[in-house]
């Protein structure tokens, strides 16, 4: 929940001063793209150009978190936040961020120059400014896991007990905020009781539902909490009227019982197998005709000396559409997922597993905790926090099912809410680095430099503050690093999976570009020239190791019937092999599947060959 205040700054070499005179912990300062950290400098630089003289040299927009949300994320992740913040108010104005963490509370000082970099002109001082400043603080929010302002003040303010808000604002542990996080999306996305049991149990909440009441343990917990404790909502009463509501929408969309059952079914890994549940009383809801009269307040009683990690077998036929995928995504190991996606542990002087750089989140094989903050979770929670994405994203990802994102738009409102912790990544240089290191690649390649500000926008690509490029697949599962030496040229090394591919976008086309330098495909497919942007199939490789994986992609899509082996640009030492090409022909041909070599002068003109993939 970080709030936001403004002043405006006459004396800007003061402001300097200040803001970077030495403290005693870490300060992080960053300026635009393009620019040096010398502000008052090049903010008065800015003001010789005018005519007029203007009093106010910058606005100083001051962002800061609570006690409890300053320590979630490393300070070059709120600095960026900053900017992100800068970038909105005021686009076009040169802007530095400074972050603070001397103080229990992380704060930014964002400087933003008055005067716009070519049109000349000068920031609005209205009202109506300030309430659009937080605004789109309140996005900035929302987008990185936390709360808006208006809606943690309402909500979590409103419900939660006092001790739980004491505990919060003095910085001390409490899972109750989690808890109900948790709670609310379950609450989002089920139509009875046992889904709502189901969905929570492998959240590590443990739901006992009885005739009067219902109870919520959180974790490893001893004391229950009351449903009324958390609010009207979430006692028995408040989940009926929502879970009727849930249903409702699912009648609203007809047709969409059967198109969920087909899709969650039609999902294959990479081995062709099924992968999404095939029970079809996974779906059974008061969309079927005839069903309106459906008893909201029917649930499976569950004994009191039940295990936490036990619910009877009915389950496993009522729990509902996400109880399956749930289940499945919980038999997996967070260790191995650690191992499979470089997430780096250690064992500390107890013995205990813990996350490198966030020792305080402790790992084991099934679950996790935080213990500065009390909050504790599953495998879901774990991915969920890793890849900065929901509950469904989470769930996508560890049974490797996109299909599940498919509910996304049927259930009910919720909150993504605060992250639990934070997973350290590489450290990103500045971009005025980075875009010299790619410069430097590209033209070590033979490619044009010129290409390097298209490829940096990639979300597959990471220069690193070591000046270090990696290359990642659309999966995660391998990657390329590129390590410059002295000479100018570029040491390559492989990580990962051997025979994966860079990536991998299918439709029912018949025919598939092949890509051999993911390089060359991320400056095609940044400039909107890319096979995969207007439909196509298109599969890339890291290397010659991907030609397993294009074997069993053109074997699990038989109507895939020509490949079109795309040309490569870059020094003939770089470029794929000469035999691979004819390869593909000896391989496939005899499989009805035509292979062809394509030009240059074959991109841009309709071939009826495929995609016009131009340049």
């Amino acid at each position: 929940m970080p709030i936001v205040k403004q002043r405006w700054v006459k004396a800007i070499q003061k402001k300097e001063d200040y803001l970077t005179k030495p403290r005693e912990s870490e300060m992080v300062l960053t300026a635009s793209d393009g620019l040096d950290e010398k502000m008052a400098e090049q903010i008065q630089d800015e003001f010789s150009r005018l005519k007029k003289n203007v009093k106010n040299k910058a606005l100083e927009i001051t962002q800061s978190w609570p006690v409890e949300e300053s320590n979630l994320l490393s300070p070059e992740k709120y600095n960026e936040m900053g900017h992100e913040l800068a970038k909105r108010f005021a686009p076009g104005h040169k802007a530095w961020v400074v972050t603070h963490t001397e103080t229990e509370k992380i704060h930014n000082h964002i400087v933003i120059c008055n005067v716009h970099s070519e049109t000349r002109k000068s920031l609005k001082n209205k009202r109506a400014e300030m309430f659009r400043l937080h605004d789109l603080n309140n996005d900035i929010a929302r987008e990185n896991g936390f709360k808006e302002i208006d809606i943690y003040g309402k909500e979590t303010k409103n419900f939660a007990p006092q001790r739980a808000k004491d505990m919060a604002a003095q910085g001390k542990p409490t899972w109750y905020f989690d808890m109900q996080q948790k709670v609310d999306f379950a609450k989002a996305a089920s139509t009875s009781f046992d889904e709502y049991v189901g969905i929570l149990k492998f959240r590590g909440v443990h739901v006992r539902v009885e005739n009067k009441n219902i109870s919520y343990l959180y974790g490893d917990e001893a004391k229950a909490v009351r449903g009324k404790r958390l609010g009207k909502k979430f006692d028995k009463d408040g989940l009926m009227k929502a879970f009727k509501e849930n249903d409702e929408r699912y009648a609203q969309k007809p047709g969409l019982r059967d198109r969920m059952l087909s899709d969650l079914r039609a999902a294959f890994d990479g081995k062709g197998n099924f992968v999404g549940t095939q029970s079809h009383l996974l779906l059974e809801s008061t969309s079927y005709p005839g069903l309106g009269k459906k008893d909201y307040s029917k649930f499976t009683k569950v004994t009191r000396n039940t295990s936490r990690d036990e619910l009877p077998a009915i389950f496993d036929r009522s729990g509902g559409i996400l109880y399956h995928e749930m289940k499945r995504a919980s038999e997996q190991s967070i260790f191995g997922y650690c191992e499979a996606h470089k997430v780096q542990l250690k064992t500390n002087d107890k013995g205990q597993k813990v996350l490198v750089g966030r020792e305080f989140v402790i790992v084991e094989d099934k679950s996790w905790k935080n213990s500065k903050n009390g909050r504790q979770g599953t495998i879901i929670d774990f991915v969920k926090a890793h890849r900065n994405t929901n509950e469904l994203g989470a769930l996508a990802i560890i049974n490797n099912n996109k299909k599940i994102l498919l509910l996304e738009q049927y259930f009910g409102s919720y909150q993504k809410g605060v992250q639990s912790f934070y997973i350290s990544k590489p450290k990103s240089a500045l971009p005025e680095v980075a875009h010299k290191m790619m410069q430097s690649l590209l033209r070590s390649r033979g490619l044009n430099e010129s290409h390097a500000a298209t490829v940096l926008k990639s979300k597959s690509l990471h220069v690193g503050e070591d000046r270090g490029v990696w290359l990642m697949g659309e999966k995660n599962e391998a990657a390329i690093e590129f390590k410059p030496e002295p000479n100018g040229e570029w040491k390559q090394k492989r990580h990962g999976k051997p025979s994966v591919s860079f990536l991998e976008s299918l439709t029912n086309s018949k025919k598939m570009s092949v890509h051999f330098d993911p390089l060359e495909f991320l400056i095609l497919s940044g400039s909107g020239k890319a096979a995969h942007t207007k439909g196509g199939n298109v599969f890339v490789m890291f290397d010659e190791s991907s030609e397993k994986r294009l074997t069993e992609v053109l074997a699990l899509n038989p109507h895939i019937q020509e490949i079109h082996i795309m040309p490569t640009q870059g020094r003939a030492e770089l470029k794929q092999d000469k035999d691979f090409a004819q390869r593909m022909k000896v391989h496939f041909n005899p499989f009805d599947i035509l292979v062809k070599e394509l030009s240059m002068s074959d991109l841009g003109h309709d071939r009826n060959r495929g995609p016009d993939i131009g340049m």
